[in-house]
Formats: C-alpha cells, structure tokens, sequence
C-alpha cells in the first residue's frame, strides 16, 4: 500500500518537474517535451547495475 502511494506521488512529482529536471540536465526545454526527449531523461535517470565481480581471489 505503501509503495503504491509513493510512486503515484513520484509519478507526479516527476510530472509537474520534468521541464526545470530536463534543464538541468542539459536538455533543450525551449520546445515542448517530446517523446525523445522524454526517452532521453529516463536514459539520465535509470539506475545502472553495478558491474559483476571481477571472479578473483580478492
């Protein structure tokens, strides 16, 4: 329950900044959010893995 509040509560937030993040990021926000541009701030934002062990002794 919990968890699903908090992510409509992401989902907005994340709507209503997404222009201001965009520019900060470095993206152009002098036209309207499109689509790829849009693609390109989840590419920002995605988490990464973390690289796999390296296998050695250590």
């Amino acid at each position: 329950m919990a968890a699903d509040a908090y992510a409509l509560l992401l989902a907005a937030a994340t709507r209503l900044h997404a222009r201001d993040l965009a520019g900060h990021l470095g993206l152009d926000t002098t036209t309207p959010l499109t689509p790829e541009a849009a693609d390109t701030l989840t590419r920002y934002l995605a988490p990464t893995p973390p690289p796999p062990p390296d296998g050695g002794d250590g």
